[in-house]
């Protein structure tokens, strides 16, 4: 004999099925880096699927060259780039640090590098100022971190009054991806009141794993 099923049952099988086929899905929660995978050209296999290569572990997936920029591609955020760690003789006194721009709703600014710095135009913006402190690494504690295999802050060691922006770009120099909320640029500088978001890469896909190709590599179909 079979029952009836409630309206809260049906819920959860709908939600359970919906889960399921999520799984047969990979989405690209962390971006792709820009060095393209020796694979040739991508091959397609339909009129809307295109089949790539990737890494299948890590936090870096790489992709096809060619599909970058592509339909099957969207950018992470609006306004991405590099945080660079400015020189200690070339330090913004507004704790500001140079940013790469990497992606941008207005296309002129991409691949420009423009000083990037927190809007204290408000008074509760204030505490940025009271956050900056002077950093100084012992040397036999750093010595010790490397061992277990982290990675201080070398490039900020001996500086005075550290702005929390320089503390992020100093953290890996040349390697510090991030996405800015609700930037605004006054034409010379760009201005943010929330904190970088880090990422790894520009662009993320939605994607479905096809086939193991060996060599930690996957098949897979946008």
């Amino acid at each position: 004999m079979i029952g009836s099923i409630s309206p809260k049952n049906i819920r959860l099988t709908l939600m359970l099925a919906f889960m399921v086929k999520l799984a047969g899905m990979g989405l690209a929660a962390t971006p792709f880096s820009e060095k393209p995978v020796q694979v040739g050209n991508a091959t397609k296999t339909g009129k809307s699927q295109v089949t790539t290569a990737i890494k299948s572990s890590g936090m870096r997936a790489i992709v096809n060259s060619a599909l970058e920029g592509s339909r099957y591609y969207r950018p992470i955020g609006e306004w991405t780039g590099q945080l660079l760690h400015p020189d200690v003789d070339r330090r913004d006194p507004a704790g500001g640090v140079p940013f790469k721009i990497e992606q941008s709703p207005d296309r002129s600014m991409i691949g420009k590098t423009v000083w990037l710095r927190w809007d204290t135009s408000e008074p509760w913006e204030k505490w940025f100022y009271a956050r900056r402190y002077d950093v100084h690494i012992d040397g036999g504690r750093l010595q010790k971190a490397i061992k277990d295999g982290l990675n201080p802050p070398v490039a900020i060691d001996g500086w005075k009054q550290v702005s929390p922006l320089e503390s992020l770009s100093g953290a890996r120099p040349g390697d510090m991806t991030v996405m800015l909320r609700n930037p605004v640029w006054d034409g010379n500088v760009l201005k943010v009141v929330e904190e970088p978001v880090q990422i790894c890469g520009k662009s993320m896909a939605l994607v479905r794993f096809k086939e193991d190709i060996g060599g930690n590599r996957r098949i897979v179909v946008h």
